[in-house]
């Protein structure tokens, strides 16, 4: 519970550090809202025929693979999300281009990278992960994948933020 604004205000927290502009901060802003809507399309069986993916007959380990794909691909019809759907789409694509698309560095949409970090501290959250012990865990997680899983610039600024900003941990 709370995911989606979590999510979307520690991503927008950083973005605003960057100083994006206004266009991008939105799109930032509903990627982080809207980054794992696929989990209410997976149930919706008529959904997925229609996108073909039943066809494929795709194991729960290709689904969670392909979930952001299909849930930009969801999204793609709502004119208002034209921003967010590339940040959706490469969300969990790796700095060093190991993710399902093989986007590689600053070919990965700012966003996205930003959003990739985000849901790690998310995972540890999930975990049971509370306060300073979040906190500390989730900038060493951080600083260890930096080069790898994530955009250095976005880990060191991460790290910043994390120990500045109180509303960050809410």
């Amino acid at each position: 519970a709370g995911h989606p604004a979590r999510a979307s205000l520690m991503a927008c927290t950083i973005a605003r550090a960057l100083e994006v502009d206004k266009n991008e901060y939105q799109a930032i802003y509903y990627a982080g809202l809207l980054h794992d809507i696929v989990y209410v399309g997976i149930k919706n069986k008529p959904l997925l025929e229609q996108m073909g993916i039943l066809e494929q007959n795709p194991s729960p380990e290709v689904l969670e693979e392909m979930h952001p794909v299909i849930g930009s691909t969801m999204l793609e019809p709502i004119h208002l999300l034209e921003g967010a759907i590339p940040i959706i789409r490469a969300h969990h694509e790796r700095f060093d281009g190991g993710g399902a698309l093989k986007l590689k560095g600053e070919a990965i949409p700012l966003g996205a990278r930003i959003l990739c970090l985000v849901e790690t501290v998310e995972e540890l959250r999930m975990m049971g992960l509370i306060g300073n012990d979040l906190q500390q865990r989730a900038i060493t997680e951080a600083r260890n994948a930096s080069g790898t899983r994530f955009d250095p610039s976005v880990v060191n600024l991460f790290a910043e933020l994390a120990v500045q900003e109180e509303k960050f941990w809410i």
